[in-house]
């Protein structure tokens, strides 16, 4: 593998991590919100 597509890759991979923690963030926020209204 040549040192350009491993760069690439983890990139790749970097960006895909953050956006799913965006996405779970996002979910919890939703779950929390829905709990707190069933709650009060």
């Amino acid at each position: 593998m040549s040192r350009e597509s491993k760069l690439n890759l983890s990139d790749f991979v970097n960006k895909d991590r953050f956006e799913l923690n965006s996405y779970l963030t996002y979910l919890l926020n939703q779950f929390y919100d829905n709990s707190e209204t069933v709650r009060g």
